[in-house]
């Protein structure tokens, strides 16, 4: 695996991404977490006045931003204590899909629902392959859940 290949495992957004192209492969975009959609913007292209959609291309990320738009869920607690139970299922399907959270946190969840993949791992995770197996992150991820919900007791 090459460098670029590590570097763009390991980057936030692209976590972001992968975990949310799985979820939405098997029909689970908006059941279990916030509805997300990334972009790039080529700045260069668009203050040109460019129209065309632009292919990704790492060589110009200098002259690029790019951006996740997630849904906006407001005026909802965390969670309820009634949702604990099906929060700690979607983890489950989460992890039985290949998408393993590794920042599970109250402030990550909105209505029961989770909002942030930024430091998740998805199958063929370089991570997972080198360093820990799929049992030790779903464990790790079990063990997360299970702290974040007794400190809120």
């Amino acid at each position: 695996m090459s460098k670029d290949e590590i570097t763009h495992q390991l980057d936030p957004f692209f976590a972001e991404c992968r975990a949310f192209v799985e979820r939405r492969h098997e029909g689970l975009s908006r059941l279990l977490a916030v509805l997300a959609r990334s972009f790039r913007l080529n700045l260069k292209a668009w203050l040109l006045g460019a129209s065309e959609e632009f292919h990704w291309d790492r060589s110009s990320q200098l002259e690029s931003f790019r951006g996740i738009i997630k849904e906006l869920v407001s005026g909802v607690p965390h969670f309820t204590s009634e949702m604990v139970e099906k929060m700690g299922a979607d983890l489950l399907t989460l992890s039985n899909i290949g998408v393993f959270v590794r920042d599970i946190k109250k402030d990550n969840y909105r209505g029961g629902r989770l909002t942030d993949f930024s430091a998740s791992w998805t199958r063929l995770h370089v991570m997972l392959s080198f360093r820990e197996s799929t049992g030790r992150a779903l464990r790790a991820q079990k063990e997360s859940f299970d702290e974040m919900i007794e400190g809120m007791t």
